[in-house]
Order: structure tokens, then sequence, then C-alpha cells
């Protein structure tokens, strides 16, 4: 007679007077397989890209264990294939092997284990058709304490009314992980408002508003119904208050630090501010102001960019860019001189130079640059012998007069690859 072996461990039913003598040698094999079959724990060694995890009937084989532990050295994502594939099967699989592992039995399902993960899963053994599923999928629990790690790979987070009134607020919360009375972790019922999605195409972080709230809103743990900060229904933010109708982002107290090179502080008319405002100075729609000087930087519907110091009116303006594309220099000296006296002057430093040469030399510009100008007060007592370089362009006479002892004015314009240079007689 010819044994037969059950449907999903392959253990061996001898038949009925079947292996006298040899019978206990059977049951001894049959008990490795229930007892690997329970609480087996079995090193599964991955090579290349393809794998396949057998059950062989009546006899100790990598398919009979509860746990699989993936290994070894695969070239790269490696998909295990369950044999036979008419066999019901549930694992524990922990993958450690470097790689993705994909468990397939049949055309249906796969479910894939990434490396370093873990899941449960079982294979339903439908035959050519059988599939794999990941019973970790979908699972429902009531409490879940996470005390270390991170939680990765969320695309739809909903919290629904817990009703834990741990707030005085009139809308419902949810308390999460912590005692109703532990105010900070609260949060308001969003139902399916807020989603974190991981896709490749969708947004990282999304808050939706569907009722008559604000779409975000963080509040004081010691003050649920305070505003530090909201931004309501229609994008506006509030900084410690409630938004302001027509302003992007308003605030009741200062932004940046004392020392910040740039803030925002209360409101217009207050002394010793920094204001980004609309309302604040003729009708500003930018000014930045120096506490103490109030040097300013501002732009406003009468002078376009204006740089000015020791107040706002139009006459402490030292720079103006006009709405007509003007520039205006107002009331400041500008561009000092620089003392250069070996005759080569560098105009990415200045454009105005004083020399005074100690011996000869040959009059050069450097660096030159288009639509520069300039002035240089050439102080030549020594009468030293100065020529023109090739491209520092002036009269037949220039080079002659310069060379004559005395104190000479000259002035420059660049086009960018020649200095055509006028000069003074000399001065007494």
């Amino acid at each position: 007679m010819t044994s037969s072996y059950t449907s999903n461990l392959g253990i061996e039913k001898p038949a009925t007077g079947d292996q006298p003598g040899t019978w206990g040698d059977t049951v001894n094999v049959n008990m490795d397989i229930v007892d690997r079959a329970i609480n087996g724990v079995g090193a599964i060694s991955l090579s290349g890209t393809t794998h396949t995890l057998t059950t062989t009937d009546g006899t100790l084989s990598d398919g009979m264990y509860k746990v699989l532990v993936l290994g070894g050295s695969p070239s790269g994502t490696n998909t295990i294939t369950i044999s036979p594939n008419d066999q019901d099967k549930l694992y524990f699989v922990y993958n450690n092997s470097g790689q993705s592992a994909i468990f397939s039995q049949g055309s249906g399902a796969k479910v894939t284990v990434a490396n370093g993960d873990t899941k449960l899963i079982y294979a339903d053994g439908a035959g050519a058709g059988a599939a794999v599923s990941d019973f970790t999928a979908n699972l429902a629990m009531s409490s879940v304490n996470i005390t270390g790690g991170s939680v990765t790979g969320i695309t739809d987070l909903a919290v629904a009314d817990g009703g834990t009134g741990a707030s005085t607020a009139s809308a419902a919360r949810t308390n999460l992980g912590a005692a109703a009375s532990g105010a900070n972790t609260d949060i308001t019922s969003l139902a399916a408002d807020l989603v974190i999605s991981g896709s490749t195409s969708g947004d990282a972080l999304r808050i939706t508003q569907t009722g008559s709230g604000n779409a975000l809103k963080v509040e004081d743990s010691a003050n649920p119904d305070s505003t530090p900060f909201i931004v309501d229904a229609s994008g506006l933010v509030g900084i410690g208050q409630t938004p302001t109708s027509g302003y992007a982002l308003s605030g009741t107290g200062n932004i940046g630090g004392p020392n910040a090179a740039f803030a925002i502080y209360p409101s217009p008319g207050v002394s010793s501010k920094r204001t980004f405002s609309g309302s604040n100075n003729s009708n500003a729609t930018l000014h930045i102001d120096h506490e103490g000087g109030y040097s300013r930087l501002g732009t406003d519907s009468s002078q376009g960019i204006a740089i000015a110091t020791n107040g706002s009116t139009s006459g402490d303006i030292a720079l103006q860019v006009e709405n007509d594309g003007g520039v205006k220099v107002v009331n400041a000296a500008y561009n000092p001189p620089t003392t250069d006296n070996d005759l080569s002057f560098d105009q990415s430093a200045t454009n105005n130079f004083t020399c005074t040469p100690t011996g000869t030399g040959t009059l050069t510009f450097t660096n030159h640059t288009a639509g520069q100008s300039g002035n240089i007060l050439l102080i030549n007592t020594g009468g030293h012998a100065i020529s023109l370089a090739a491209t520092t362009k002036g009269d037949a006479n220039l080079a002659t007069t310069i060379s004559t002892a005395g104190t000479y004015w000259l002035s420059y314009y660049d086009d960018g690859t020649n200095a055509y240079v006028t000069t003074s007689a000399a001065f007494a």
C-alpha cells in the first residue's frame, strides 16, 4: 500500500498496515515537520534574482519553516516562488538579504518585502492562479505605542472624532497616545482633511479645509483656543492673531531679533521699527527701516526705489531710481578717490583716483568697464616721464603735457576696451 500526504505540510500518512517495522521512523520525521511548521526559523540564502521555496512531501524542507530569515547575496530584486502552488502557506518573513524580495505562488497577486522589513504573508494555494497576500497590510489597531524609530510610507492619514473632551473648544478632539488631560497632544478633528502622501506625483503634505473653519491652526498647549499661528480657509496667514483680510501675512508681535538683518516689527507708527507694510510711509509697498538712524530702503508710487538716511522725507534720500528709470544721486558724497601712485588704475576698485608718481611710468587702466567715467588728480612734482598704454587714448600732446612737472586734473570715459582721457593745464 502507498502513503498519502497532508495538503499543506506534506506530512506522511502511512496506509493501514503499511511500513511494518519502520513506521516509527516516519513518525519521527512527521514530528520534526510539525515542530518546524509551528516554531521553526529558517535561514534562506538567496542568490541571483530567483529562488524556489519548496515543500517536499515527507521530507524536511525549507518551505516548512514558520519564520523565514532571508539572507545571502542576491544580485538584485529576488523573486521567491512558493512551490508547489496548491499548498496553503503562512510565513513570518524578515528580509535581511540587502535586496527586495518578491513572494509569488502563481499568476495571482504578489507581495514585496523590502530589505530590512518584516511582514506576515500567506499564500492561498489556488494552483496556477495562486496569489500571495500581505496579512499586515490592513491591520486594524485600537492602541499603538511607538517608542522609537520612524513611521514611513504613509499615503493617507485620517483623524476621526475621539470625543475625549480634552479641550474647552467646541470642536471635538482626538488624543494621540497621551492621557485625555494632555492637551498638547490633541489634534482638532480633521476627518480626512489631513493628507500625507509619499507618491512621486502628489503632495508630500496637504491640508485641505472642507468646512467653515481654518485650514491650519497651531495652538498654545496651555490655551488651546489661542491663536499663535493660523492659516485660514483662503490661505491668509496670521502670526499671533487671526489673519487680517487683504494681508497675506499679518501679526501682532516682532518677527526677527534686535540684531536681525531683516525683521518685521509690529504696527505702523511705532518708533524704532522695521516694517514690511503698505500703510507706513507714503503708500509704501515695501520699506525696510533701520532702528535708530532710520536708514531706509523703500519703494513707493512716487519714488520708485530710494535709499535714504536719517528719516523718510525726500530731502533725506541719498540715491533714488525714479519711476521713469532715471537715477538721481542726492545730498551725498559719492565714490571718494583711491590713492594709486603706480599710474595703473583699477576700475573695479573705484572710479576716482589720486596719483603722485615716484618715477617714470605708463598711464594704464585695468578691468575696463563700459560706461564708467571718473577723475584722476595727478601730482607730478618730479616731472617724471609718463607714456600712454595702448588702451589709453588721448590727444597728441597728452603724454608730453602730464610729463611736465605740475598738478593735473584728468577726466576719463571707458567704452569697455579703451579709456579716453583729457587733461587740464598744469595748476599753479
